[in-house]
């Protein structure tokens, strides 16, 4: 009958082993949840750009319609609020007017299109 002898040198080596394989563990488990919190950072982060896009939008329209109800002519300009800016073109006729308003923030850019009749009624609101 052989006997086996486990020697101090072999218990070593069993032990680094189990230390590595730990670690590894560890380091996968830490390196996951880190791009998953990073990946969460991105997207709230893309949504506070677009959501500050299309109120940058929205602002811009009711600038365009004030200056329609002051004086209904074309207008083409840039407005610039916070460091970001918004770009209203308003193109008039006789009996109503197009409003296009856009708004950029980060990489974000919403677009709203906005028809009014010569009363400053909004005929429609469209968002892009």
């Amino acid at each position: 009958m052989k006997r086996i002898f486990v020697t101090k040198k072999s218990q070593g080596y069993v032990l680094i082993l189990t230390v590595l394989v730990i670690a590894a563990a560890s380091l996968t488990i830490t390196l996951g949840l880190s791009k998953l919190l990073l990946d969460q950072l991105i997207l709230q982060t893309s949504q506070a750009d677009g959501l500050k896009a299309l109120a940058l939008a929205e602002t811009c329209a009711e600038d365009g319609l004030e200056r329609l109800r002051n004086n209904w002519q074309d207008y083409n300009y840039i407005l610039s609020i916070n460091g970001n800016s918004c770009t209203i073109n308003i193109v008039t006729d006789d009996f109503q007017a197009q409003l296009i308003s856009t708004g950029s923030s980060g990489d974000y850019t919403k677009r709203i299109n906005v028809t009014i009749d010569r009363a400053i009624e909004v005929v429609s609101w469209q968002q892009m």
